[in-house]
Order: C-alpha cells, then structure tokens, then sequence
C-alpha cells in the first residue's frame, strides 16, 4: 500500500506532536505561518484535527483550557480554537473538524520578523498547554 508522507513545518512540528499524543486527536493539515507574502493573513499558523463523536466534549474542554490560558498574551496575537462543520460533494453526512488558528496582530511597523516571533512565541504556549492537559489525561486514564 503507498503511505503519503508529508513534511510537517517546522515551528509548528511540537504542537502537532504534542495534539497527536492524546489518544482521540488526529491531526489532518498544518501551517507554522508565512509572513513573507503580501496575503499572509491566508498563511497564519494553524493545526487541523480530527475527533471522533464522542470525544467532541474532550475537545472542547481542552479549547476552554487553551483560550483561558492564552488570554495573558493577547498582545502577541489572537489565538483560536473552532470546530468547523462541512459537508464533501455528493456525501449526505455533515463532518466536522477542529482548528487552532495563530494569528499575530498587524501593527504599524509591525515586520515579518515581528511576526514570526511572536507566532512562535504562541506556537510555543500553546505547546506547553496541550502538553500539560496530554499528561493529565493520560494519568487520569490510568
């Protein structure tokens, strides 16, 4: 069977690691950011994901964690959690799928380097965050 392999960003590999440790998360598409093009607010750093029905309740306590959690560094930027419904063409089921977006603030005079580090600065915490909650969910499993 042919097995895609694709290359994970960089900066944003720890966060996608660190979802993909907790057991009923699969992460489907990531972005670090590219803020070297005049369009970047399409090139924000982000982490697609995946759950089963029945862990969505999972979820969204680990949203609630991150959102209250990254509230000390709005100045940095704006960091996301949402759960995104779809349909694909021609199927009748409605999908869903979760999204943790990281986007930097646009300020006046604000450069890419600017940019760059303060989504890293966010990719970092927000790390750290699933990291702690992937721990205490596993401990709690056992």
């Amino acid at each position: 069977m042919y097995k895609r392999k694709f290359v994970i960003d960089r900066k944003i590999k720890p966060l996608v690691d660190a979802l993909n440790s907790i057991g009923y998360i699969r992460t489907i598409s990531s972005c670090q950011g590219h803020f070297d093009r005049e369009d970047y607010e399409d090139y924000h750093a982000n982490v697609i994901f995946e759950v089963k029905k029945e862990d969505k309740h999972k979820v969204e306590g680990l949203a609630d964690i991150i959102l209250g959690e990254t509230a000390d560094t709005f100045y940095e930027g704006i960091v996301h959690v949402m759960n995104r419904y779809y349909r694909v063409p021609g199927d009748k089921e409605l999908r869903d799928n979760w999204e943790i977006d990281i986007i930097p603030f646009k300020d006046y005079g604000s450069d890419e380097k600017t940019k760059r580090i303060r989504t890293d600065n966010a990719i970092k915490k927000v790390t750290e965050i699933v990291k702690k909650y992937s721990r205490n969910y596993k401990l709690s499993k056992n």
